[in-house]
């Protein structure tokens, strides 16, 4: 069978119709980010369950605590350590991400000595993300694993936390473990 050759095809583009392109003047113009009001913290409050909330934490990062909890403060304990002026992990829009996460340094004596505790540490995440204010709420065995909980929590980073996506400082709790292998 001989196969019938095809005759010339001829394509021609069309021209779209021409529409006028509809802009808006009428919208208000955004507030400018300078010009939003701080969010101001809460008035201390007692808070009645403890909420535990999960970090969200790059798997790429050292091991670590999985979550930040929230304890029941009297407000006297919470302005006792100079958190009075930050946001609960609850007031913020979302938790807090952890950036950098540099683990505890094992002090050598306890690790000689073959000693393994806990340290829970409460800090505030300045608007900037960097860790400011540490105070060691409680540890076990005491003032053992307490000076280098305090380093590394230091150097943790994290993306601020935000209320109506304003950067604001928030604190939050946590307890690092030490176990030996």
């Amino acid at each position: 069978q001989l196969e019938q050759p095809l005759s010339q095809v001829e394509v021609v583009r069309l021209k779209r119709p021409e529409t006028a392109v509809k802009r808006s003047t009428d919208l208000a113009p955004e507030e400018p980010p300078q010009a939003r009001q701080r969010p101001k913290p809460l008035a201390a409050r007692s808070f009645q369950a403890k909420l535990a909330l999960p970090l969200a934490i790059n798997p790429k990062l050292p091991a670590g605590p999985d979550t930040i909890s929230l304890p029941d403060l009297a407000p006297a304990e919470f302005d006792a350590h100079g958190f009075g002026e930050a946001f609960a992990i609850g007031d913020l829009d979302a938790p807090l991400t952890v950036l950098t996460r540099m683990p505890p340094v094992y002090p050598p004596a306890a690790r000689h000595r073959g000693i393994e505790g806990w340290v829970r540490v409460r800090f505030v995440v300045n608007e900037d993300g960097r860790v400011g204010q540490v105070a060691v709420m409680e540890s076990r065995p005491p003032d053992t694993f307490d000076k280098s909980v305090i380093q590394c929590v230091t150097a943790w980073r994290f993306n601020p936390g935000t209320i109506e996506g304003v950067a604001v400082r928030a604190w939050a709790e946590t307890t690092v473990r030490f176990k030996l292998r």
